[in-house]
């Protein structure tokens, strides 16, 4: 339902007249100024492009939860649930894209079952490249 008010414009001005009365200084509304470019949407960093999404903002990332996966696993194997818990985060697809998928493809863990990815009992490891990289991690 929409409702329709009608008011004399002589009114506003009259209303309009007595505001600037008691009103010793102009306020003057402006918009706030953005750094933000037409095609950037507001969760995005400026130094990121328009395809990448806000949790993947850079490599350093990644590469910081790739470093963080491997001190979480040691020499152990753990579900995807249980490495989530031990990482702190609940959010399962942030989970799987930012620190489980990078792993992967990193080729610092693999998956204790490759032939049922989604295997209820699926575990991960990590591989020689990621016991050095654990190795290298701890001297330093």
């Amino acid at each position: 339902m929409r409702l329709r008010l009608s008011i004399p414009l002589e009114k506003i001005n009259n209303v309009s007249e007595q505001v600037s009365e008691h009103v010793s200084e102009q306020v003057e509304f402006k918009a706030p100024r953005t750094t933000q470019s037409p095609t950037q949407s507001p969760t995005q960093s400026p130094t990121q492009s328009p395809t990448q999404s806000p949790t993947q903002s850079d490599t350093q990332n990644i590469s910081n939860a790739v470093a963080r996966i491997i001190e979480v696993i040691g020499e152990n194997e753990y579900s995807a649930h249980d490495l989530r818990d031990l990482v702190g985060l609940r959010h399962r697809p942030t989970f799987r894209q930012n620190y489980l998928h990078p792993a992967l493809k990193r080729g610092v863990i693999v998956q204790t079952i490759p032939d049922k990815p989604n295997s209820r009992l699926q575990k991960y490891r990590l591989t020689a490249k990621g016991l050095s990289m654990l190795a290298q991690n701890k001297s330093t």
